[in-house]
């Protein structure tokens, strides 16, 4: 049986994981991306640029991707044992099929 406690701190690793994951991606479509074509100018130095930093990146976001699994696993038997609604199955469904998406396309995201 988890604690509350317990199961606090399991909410807050998931939530700072998925900020962190996510988080990520958007500084670089927002932020980086433009700095990187506005502020070097030979297009194989960009490239290498952005390879570095989502070499860097790719250090906090593969364990963040893992803890965000992770921690929704626990998270997830948690609702389910004190939320045992036909509503809240649904609704758990539907996050088991957005962590494995999140998931898979991380993964793929690192390796390519």
């Amino acid at each position: 049986m988890h604690s509350a406690s317990g199961l606090i701190t399991n909410a807050a690793i998931h939530n700072l994981s998925l900020a962190v994951a996510y988080g990520g991606p958007v500084f670089a479509m927002k932020g980086l991306k433009k700095a990187v074509l506005e502020g070097v100018s030979k297009p194989d130095e960009r490239g290498k640029v952005l390879e570095i930093a989502w070499s860097e990146y790719n250090k906090i976001n593969v364990p963040a991707h893992l803890a965000f699994t992770a921690t929704w696993l626990v998270e997830r038997r948690a609702i389910k044992r004190y939320y045992p609604t036909r509503r809240t199955d649904k609704l758990v469904t539907a996050k088991d099929v957005l962590i494995a998406g999140a998931l898979l396309t991380g993964v793929a995201n690192t390796i390519v």
